[in-house]
């Protein structure tokens, strides 16, 4: 899934993606979730795996559970855009 990915310009992504989650600017101009998405054929787990894993960073840099939950919440409300289902 990653082999072809600009990792630079993910990182930027989840930058503002995060930004916003946690209150700041909706900065992000890019295409939506599912058209940045398709083709990929992520699978339920392969983004069940990704959501973990911000979890587990997030718990590990102290992040108030209140937070860490939000997080949870709306990257799990865009599920069905990304694995495309």
């Amino acid at each position: 899934v990653w082999a072809k990915t600009d990792m630079n310009k993910l990182k930027d992504h989840q930058r503002s993606f995060l930004t916003y989650v946690f209150g700041g600017s909706n900065n992000y101009t890019g295409r939506s979730m599912r058209a940045a998405h398709a083709g990929y054929n992520i699978t339920d787990a392969q983004f069940d795996a990704v959501v973990e894993n911000l979890t587990n960073t997030m718990k590990e840099l102290g992040i108030a559970q209140e937070y860490v939950d939000q997080v949870n919440a709306i990257a799990k409300s865009e599920h069905d855009d990304v694995v495309g289902h």
